[in-house]
């Protein structure tokens, strides 16, 4: 029997397929000057260890919210060193424990495996944060599931941090969510300040925009033809704006293309 992963399609028609994949990260995100703009005045008085002003990131799925605070923090690093910009998946790290245990990790702060009490690992990321001379900016993305949890007391023991250990941390809350900032309780809204900002959906000219952009990085020369373009944005376009639907409808046809033995992408 012939090997079934021998002489399936060309490869003819992607020269670049990271560029269809969702961790992608983009030199330019099309449509989120604003708030990309935003989110950088949030977080600037961090490089000077001043107060920042936390943020409440909300929209639907697939509008550029994760792409966009990972693109700041990209430029924050490239800015300062005096900001240690850590991004949590609440969905990967989903309590208050985890997340501490993430941003020891990321301070290389050793934990012993006895395990300790979650103030104490605070405590020790705080030392290490402030013997090191860095603020944090600490993005909480898919924050529902840490909410659901013990999120709370997180979030008002991070935006005390200043006075409690002379560490400057700026939050970024995301979420698809925008009730989930009204559930909290009075102290930690006080505490926290948040100033929500919206990524609103896309329309479907600018998911056209989107798709276009990721298919001369991803495609050989017209391999993708504009009205290819067209269907996939329209598709996200009808699933609430969504641009990583868009994205991977390409890649999709992309794939079949090539399967197909086709040197460019077709409506067919």
């Amino acid at each position: 029997m012939k090997n079934l992963f021998a002489g399936e399609g060309t490869g003819s028609i992607l020269r670049n397929e990271s560029a269809l994949l969702p961790e992608f990260a983009p030199a330019e995100l099309l449509h989120r000057e604003s708030q990309l703009q935003e989110i950088a005045r949030a977080l600037k008085p961090l490089t000077a260890a001043s107060k920042p002003t936390n943020l409440f990131i909300y929209g639907p799925t697939g509008t550029g919210k994760t792409s966009g605070v990972r693109h700041v923090f990209r430029q924050l690093d490239e800015y300062s060193n005096k900001v240690a910009c850590i991004y949590v998946n609440c969905w990967e790290y989903s309590s208050k424990q985890a997340v501490l245990s993430k941003l020891a990790e990321f301070f290389q702060e050793p934990l012993p495996r006895r395990g300790l009490a979650t103030d104490e690992v605070f405590q020790r990321v705080m030392q290490r944060a402030r013997y090191e001379g860095k603020s944090a900016a600490v993005a909480l993305d898919e924050a529902d599931r840490l909410f659901s949890r013990d999120g709370e007391s997180l979030l008002y023991e991070l935006a005390r941090a200043r006075e409690m250990f002379g560490v400057s941390c700026g939050l970024l809350v995301m979420t698809n969510n925008y009730g989930l900032a009204a559930s909290l309780d009075d102290r930690a809204r006080s505490s926290l300040s948040l100033r929500p900002l919206e990524f609103p959906q896309y329309t479907p000219q600018q998911l056209k925009d989107i798709v276009r952009e990721r298919a001369k990085l991803a495609f050989a020369p017209s391999a993708c033809p504009e009205d290819v373009v067209a269907l996939c944005a329209g598709h996200g376009a009808r699933m609430k704006g969504d641009a990583r639907i868009a994205i991977n409808a390409l890649l999709e046809a992309a794939r079949n293309a090539e399967s197909a033995g086709k040197s460019k992408i077709d409506l067919s």
